[in-house]
């Protein structure tokens, strides 16, 4: 690895944002220039993207590397942060979201972590989450860390947290997430369809994690801007909370993480799915509600017999 830390931006018709999010990169980067490389990873933008991208990378060049991929088609956002993680050729990797606020000082803090202890697989930055469609804020601190550590064993660290938080797909936000490369290449390579997954991330995380040690800062770096990219209820919402959750949990208890509590996640799901939003997707979408539904309701039986033998 020539680098030691990777930063990669996935984008696709968003200039403003990209505009943003590199403005803060050349703030915060100050000071560590000679240790990262950046990479932007554009889905085939149709905008003048192109333009805002030429433009950082005059800026960048001089002192840090500065890599372009331009993806010939658009094969949607987690190809892309996958391919951003394919790319990277330093020793971690971290792939930021071009919509979300991040604090200038988490670059240093983030390499400062990792130099502290290399044995650190997976590295996640605490955050605060606002929710656009309502313009609040709605969690201020989403995992409860009392005392910061150097890093801990990444398996029971992360189910620790997924007891506190009774969820696992926290650990699926992609600009909190900072991993070994090498690590992360392997996730991608033990779970290939894992691109074609919405909550692949989740997995990408704990795949990473269980392979050495896991860190979670106590400060809040960031701000996860919830509720920018899709509506509430649509077709890709419907497939990512009724196929793309229950099998990130399933590639998860495939891991080696608690397949009892992983499983309870799912049965909870199940009880709190709200019929209306199904009849309403059945009606509006048949065939498609039928294709999430008959694998779902599988896993959901399959979850409930294996949780019941356990007893």
């Amino acid at each position: 690895m020539s680098t030691f830390l990777t930063l990669a931006i996935p984008t696709y018709n968003r200039p403003r944002f990209l505009d943003q999010q590199l403005s803060w990169m050349l703030r915060a980067i100050r000071g560590y220039e000679t240790v990262c490389e950046i990479i932007i990873s554009d889905d085939g933008s149709t905008d003048d993207t192109p333009d805002i991208i030429q433009k950082w990378k005059t800026i960048f060049s001089p002192h840090v590397p500065f890599r372009v991929n331009v993806n010939a088609t658009n094969g949607g956002p987690v190809r892309n942060i996958a391919r951003c993680l394919e790319l990277a050729q330093s020793e971690y990797v971290w792939v930021v979201g071009d919509d979300d606020d991040i604090a200038v000082g988490a670059i240093a803090y983030v390499i400062q972590s990792l130099q502290a202890n290399p044995k650190i697989t997976a590295l996640i930055l605490n955050y605060s989450i606002y929710y656009a469609p309502e313009g609040k804020i709605t969690c201020d601190r989403y995992f409860p860390v009392p005392q910061e550590t150097p890093g801990e064993p990444g398996q029971p660290l992360l189910e620790n947290f997924f007891r506190q938080t009774q969820a696992a797909n926290g650990i699926g936000f992609v600009t909190s997430l900072i991993y070994k490369t090498e690590t992360a290449q392997q996730a991608l390579q033990a779970w290939p369809a894992s691109i074609q997954n919405f909550e692949a991330p989740g997995y990408w995380t704990g795949f990473c994690a269980i392979q050495g040690e896991a860190k979670i800062s106590q400060k809040v770096w960031l701000q996860y801007n919830c509720g920018m990219n899709s509506k509430p209820i649509d077709q890709k919402w419907f497939g990512y909370h009724y196929s793309d959750l229950p099998t990130m949990y399933l590639k998860l208890i495939e891991t080696g993480y608690d397949g009892k509590l992983l499983r309870q996640f799912m049965l909870d799901h199940f009880q709190h799915s709200n019929l209306r939003v199904i009849l309403g997707s059945l009606r509006r979408w048949p065939w498609m509600t039928i294709r999430v539904m008959v694998p779902y309701l599988r896993i959901v039986a399959m979850a409930f017999w294996k949780n019941r033998l356990a007893v």
